[in-house]
């Protein structure tokens, strides 16, 4: 049975919750889209990072971050690599790979 039947004295539906958490994550953002937000978080935290996008659309293709006390770790310990890859874990079918040196 639905929510709003099962409670008819409550002013909200899961819709509305749905919509406020929509316009929080929105405002959050301060206008960019998910990706441009990470990025320019990335950006000001000093991560090192590298977007690879579709040719000739602004559509994701890739994404590679790295903090600085991991490349510092990698630069002092690069005798060893551990690559583990992971296919299709996400609904958009995108692999992930990582990579601790």
């Amino acid at each position: 049975m639905a929510p709003e039947l099962r409670f008819p004295e409550t002013p909200l539906l899961p819709r509305d919750i749905y919509n406020q958490n929509s316009l929080v994550r929105r405002d959050l953002r301060q206008g960019y889209s998910a990706t441009e937000a990470l990025a320019k978080h990335l950006e000001t935290k000093g991560i090192k990072h590298d977007i690879l996008k579709e040719d000739g659309t602004d559509r994701l293709k890739g994404l590679f971050w790295a903090y600085p006390e991991s490349i510092k770790y990698l630069q002092s310990h690069h005798d060893v690599v551990l690559i583990d890859n992971t296919y299709s874990t996400n609904r958009f079918g995108m692999p992930l790979m990582d990579i601790i040196g």
